[in-house]
């Protein structure tokens, strides 16, 4: 096993953000702790972003091409609280069933309202676009404002992203869970905030069982330190915790 392809789905924990260079992220530093302990192996990672979890699909999609021996997915709490509050999405046409084709929907009826009004066309590159490039166009500061997934369209995202896989023997999968929330903040999202942090976790546990996939239990991993001052990202020393437990579960598991 000289070379391994990890493909990540995640948020900006994958990547960095203000405070965390890229290079002090949770990925890079399992990747130091894997290579201290196993010197042999390389590690490739293949990183996609999922602002929304309507996005695992297209994201697994394109992580695909790289031909990975892992796929991680992050599933994390934040996605079933931020955004505007959910929609009913029920009274949708009947053929539009699964989560990943209501996206579709939804998709194709604005394409429609662009050919239907050319005026629009000027406001917006494409319609067809992950939340990832909406994020980074323009139309980003609208981003906040779409609605968040109930838990239960957010597990059956994930889990319709995850069925091709099943037409892809040799392809290991991880589960990473939520964090338990920074219960020191001085404001809140929701009331409820602190439950729906809760029922994700248990959420991407059901996840994992339903694929037989790795878990990586990060609920109680966090500690004083572990987010930064006043808000929900984990500091450098968060991605510390977090990435020594994935090298240590990846290796322990024998993916890597």
């Amino acid at each position: 096993m000289p070379n391994v392809t990890i493909a990540f789905l995640g948020q900006c924990h994958t990547t960095g953000y203000d405070g965390v260079p890229p290079q002090s992220t949770f990925l890079e530093v399992a990747r130091r702790a894997i290579a201290a302990r196993r010197p042999e192996v390389t590690i490739d990672y293949v990183i996609e972003s999922v602002p929304h979890p309507a996005d695992f699909a297209g994201a697994l999609g394109t992580a695909l091409r790289s031909n990975p021996s892992v796929v991680v997915l992050e599933i994390v709490g934040w996605l079933a609280v931020t955004g505007a509050r959910s929609v009913d999405l029920s009274r949708l046409p009947p053929h539009v069933r699964g989560a990943y084709a209501r996206l579709r929907h939804f998709r194709t009826v604005a394409r429609q309202m662009v050919a239907g009004f050319p005026i629009v066309a000027n406001l917006v590159d494409q319609v067809n676009v992950t939340a990832a490039q909406v994020a980074r166009s323009p139309l980003g500061d609208i981003l906040p404002r779409l609605p968040r997934a109930t838990i239960e369209e957010y597990e059956q995202l994930v889990n319709e992203a995850l069925a091709p896989l099943t037409e892809r023997p040799g392809i290991s999968v991880v589960i990473q869970g939520p964090g338990e929330m920074n219960q020191s903040l001085s404001w809140n999202t929701s009331p409820d905030v602190i439950e729906r942090y809760r029922q994700v976790d248990a959420m991407a546990r059901r996840i994992a069982e339903k694929h037989a996939a790795l878990f990586i239990d990060r609920w109680a991993s966090t500690t004083s330190a572990f987010y930064q001052p006043g808000g929900v990202r984990p500091s450098i020393e968060g991605h510390m915790i977090w990435g020594h437990l994935l090298a240590d579960e990846l290796l322990d598991a024998g993916l890597v």
